[in-house]
């Protein structure tokens, strides 16, 4: 958690720079987007990421039938496994992912609900020097733009990824 709190105070002049609107401390809810940051040490990491729930499983609403609570488990368990997919790290430096957090959260008397992931990431080889791809639009098309933020070391870097296209070079 020290690492997700570094990340939010290192990349706050960054996020008012690039002139980013928080709601309720938290990225604004807009569907068709998605955020990702990204705290790495070393050879670890904490990646988080949250998107409205409609990009995620089609609806925001609390599942009503039976096949609508499939279509939620079913992209909920594709977030929890599919991490470094969303965000992948070169494949040589032989990254582990594992899912600390998969949620949906509704604030109460909203009609709005987020997906809410935390995974932690471990490397045989540090990724600094190597690029971060993304892959969140191929497994969720409504989810167009991701904003990604990333502090490795010394380096704060933003990115406005769209359709999967960008990559961020890690600094060493």
């Amino acid at each position: 958690m020290q690492l997700v709190l570094a990340l939010l105070i290192g990349l706050a002049p960054l996020a008012a720079a690039q002139g980013k609107r928080a709601h309720r401390g938290h990225a604004a809810h807009e569907h068709g987007a998605a955020a990702i940051n990204i705290v790495i040490e070393g050879t670890t990491g904490i990646v988080e990421f949250e998107a409205p729930a409609e990009g995620v499983f089609g609806f925001e609403h609390a599942a009503r039938t039976a096949a609508q609570k499939k279509q939620v488990e079913a992209a909920l368990a594709t977030v929890r496994t599919k991490g470094g997919e969303m965000v992948q790290f070169d494949a040589g430096r032989g990254c582990r992912w594992e899912a600390k957090s998969v949620e949906v959260v509704r604030e109460a008397g909203e009609e709005h609900a987020e997906v809410k992931a935390e995974y932690t990431v471990a490397c045989a080889q540090a990724p600094g020097g190597s690029r971060l791809r993304f892959g969140v639009s191929r497994m969720f098309p409504r989810i167009e733009r991701v904003q990604v933020q990333v502090l490795n070391g010394a380096q704060q870097a933003g990115l406005g990824v769209r359709g999967d296209r960008g990559t961020i070079v890690l600094t060493r």
